[in-house]
């Protein structure tokens, strides 16, 4: 069958088209539509001038010929119609004008994009895929090549992708909740949001940072089969899954899970099935890495079984009802799973973390908090409340900095989780930024540049390729990331979400510091009207500490060495000739402040906050030296730092000062 385009700006009377020996009929309608069917015979555009574009029959995209849709068409099917792209489409829309590919009236449903043996670069981004109906997939792939990407898929109760032998990458999309509320599921087992198998030899299968929404009875979010290393495998990570009355995925092949946040698994109503609800469902022999995941609210997280190896590191489990990980499933034609390796994870409020684990079972459990039953599987395990900052924010608390990923900056808690720096000494922690500890975190931000910070002052913020020294190589990275906006990273030095001009500042003020100079134990930033004294730039050991100027002025302290010593001093001096006073002193650490005047009432008022991103509230106030000795000297005042207040100096402080006459 030949193309068929049927434009109505050619007359209001309509007009009669022959195309390769095809004639077609176009009544009068509204200007710039168009109307196609058939096999394209050459590369075609569509744009917003021709939209809607309907497909009133099946429509071929021939080996050769390029199809190309422009930002804000429309594409409208007609019931039951389908296209099959075989050569090359792109459609490519934008945030503010995306593709739509939707059905032409207010009922029936279009059978989906078809990809069969095409390995051109097909794209689809910005596009709307909604009303289609098929078991091949509102997108389906046999032996191809897609990139999908900010697609948004919804109002389609069958499979949303259907990917065989093919390359796929799917990012930042967003499939909708299958069914309604109140709406029951329509099939068993075929209402899935992808659903595939195989990937060809060079070739991928990546999802990644999306979302999937609901799928109800027996449907899986994700079910793949087939591939096992050294062949590619697919690579889930840094997705949504927001709940299912079955498997989030469902896999029988080697696969890394790496990420992604999944909340509401659990056998529902609907669900007939044998089998139990699980965040993974993993068989075939096949090898699972199961890493940096965080699982809320599930029946079970990990089913291992017929002889599959599951390995589970940096994960964070919150609210299992049942066997978090389980081996035994006791149902015929099914066999136990080898075994699982579990590293640096969480369990909290997970009655049975593991269950069916027999003589045969290889298991091994190291540097994870879980109920001490288990303890003896393995090494450095601990039992206790991981302290996360909030019901559904499952960073770790943290004196040193947290990560508010809503608000997007660092927050400082008063009480720090024992997770902090409690995994595997020999695990990889250099993506955590400093100060890190020189050691991996437990739970799923370990490991990663969201892990709360440590109070362990080891290495340094500069030094980015962690080798001791600051020097080109650590430039490199920072000139890498130079204006990113990307937050958090190592590269910002300031925290202030950008790496620039300020970061590069404090990178060159630590470049190749001479290893024979003494160095001071803090880092000390001058604020307003604060200058060094004079033959004094720096830590005196002498003093031993700082010699600072200044009348109204502040300094921001930070210990840079885990090796604190029991007393420091900063002695500051204010104008020639002036007697030293101290009329007004504050000392603001994230969650504790002390101010006032030490020299006349002899105590401290002292404010509070549970974090830093609440507001202070009066405390109890405490005498001037619960935390500091102040002495008059000379022409100094000396502010020595007691052992509770050098604590306090592994967290960003602030020191600031009113010496002078009224």
């Amino acid at each position: 069958m030949g193309q068929l385009p049927i434009s109505p700006r050619w007359g209001p009377l309509g007009l009669v088209l022959l195309t390769a020996g095809v004639m077609a009929f176009c009544p009068a309608a509204a200007e710039a539509a168009s109307m196609w069917q058939g096999t394209l015979a050459s590369d075609t555009l569509w744009s917003p001038q021709e939209s809607p574009c309907t497909i009133a029959g099946e429509l071929t995209v021939p080996g050769g010929v390029k199809l190309t849709i422009r930002p804000g068409t429309t594409v409208l099917f007609a019931e039951g119609v389908r296209m099959v792209v075989q050569g090359r489409l792109v459609a490519e829309g934008t945030a503010g004008e995306p593709i739509r590919f939707t059905r032409a009236a207010d009922r029936g449903r279009w059978r989906g994009i078809q990809f069969e043996k095409t390995t051109q670069d097909n794209r689809i981004r910005h596009a709307l895929l909604e009303y289609a109906r098929t078991d091949d997939g509102m997108i389906g792939l046999e032996e191809s090549r897609l990139f999908v990407e900010d697609v948004e898929f919804d109002h389609c109760d069958r499979r949303r992708i259907r990917t065989v032998d093919s390359s796929l990458t799917v990012r930042r999309c967003r499939f909708g909740d299958i069914f309604g509320p109140d709406e029951a599921p329509t099939t068993d087992n075929m209402s899935e949001h992808l659903w595939g198998s195989g990937i060809p030899d060079g070739g991928w299968l990546i999802i990644e940072e999306n979302t999937f929404g609901l799928c109800k009875g027996h449907n899986d979010a994700i079910d793949f089969d087939g591939p096992a290393q050294p062949h590619p495998i697919p690579q889930i990570r840094n997705n949504t899954f927001l709940g299912g009355g079955d498997d989030a995925l469902d896999l029988e092949c080697d696969a890394l899970i790496e990420g992604n946040v999944f909340t509401d698994y659990a056998k529902d109503p609907y669900n007939r099935a044998s089998g139990e609800a699980n965040v993974l469902s993993a068989g075939a022999g096949k090898r699972y890495v199961v890493q940096h995941n965080v699982f809320v609210n599930a029946q079970h997280i990990v089913q291992v079984k017929n002889d599959a190896f599951l390995t589970f590191r940096n994960n964070t489990t919150v609210n299992t009802s049942e066997a978090a990980i389980y081996f035994d499933l006791g149902l015929p034609g099914r066999e136990p799973g080898r075994g699982a390796l579990v590293e640096n994870s969480i369990f909290w409020k997970t009655p049975t973390v593991f269950e069916g684990v027999v003589d045969q079972t290889d298991l091994t459990v190291n540097y994870s908090c879980l109920p001490s039953d288990w303890h003896r599987y393995g090494e450095g395990n601990i039992d206790v409340d991981p302290l996360f900052a909030a019901e559904g924010d499952y960073h770790l608390k943290s004196r040193a900095g947290r990560w508010d990923a809503g608000a997007r900056r660092w927050i400082y808690d008063e009480i720090g989780s024992p997770c902090i720096d409690a995994g595997d000494p020999n695990a990889d922690w250099t993506v955590e930024l400093w100060p890190h500890g020189g050691r991996v975190n437990l739970g799923a931000h370990g490991g990663t540049s969201q892990a709360s910070m440590s109070l362990s002052v080891v290495g340094g913020s500069t030094d980015l390729n962690h080798d001791g020294v600051v020097d080109a190589k650590d430039l490199l990275p920072l000139s890498e990331s130079w204006l990113s906006g990307v937050s958090p990273q190592a590269e910002d030095l300031d925290r202030d979400g950008v790496v620039n001009l300020s970061d590069l500042a404090r990178l060159a003020a630590k470049w190749r510091t001479d290893p024979c100079a003494v160095q001071g134990p803090l880092e000390v930033a001058l604020g307003r009207r604060a200058r060094w004294s004079s033959r004094h730039a720096g830590y005196d050991p002498n003093l031993p500490g700082y010699r600072l100027v200044g009348d109204i002025a502040s300094v921001s302290l930070r210990a840079q060495t885990d090796d604190l010593p029991g007393r420091l001093v900063v002695a500051i001096q204010n104008s020639p000739s002036a007697i030293p006073m101290m009329e007004g002193f504050t000392f603001a650490s994230p969650c504790l402040m002390v101010s006032g005047e030490p020299f006349k009432a002899g105590s401290l008022s002292v404010s509070r906050r549970a974090d830093s991103s609440l507001p202070w509230q009066p405390a109890p106030g405490v005498n001037a030296d619960e935390y500091f000795a102040f002495e008059l000297l000379s022409d100094e005042v000396r502010i020595t730092f007691l052992p509770a207040a050098v604590e306090l100096l592994r967290t960003p402080c602030k020191l600031s000062w009113v010496d002078w006459y009224r």
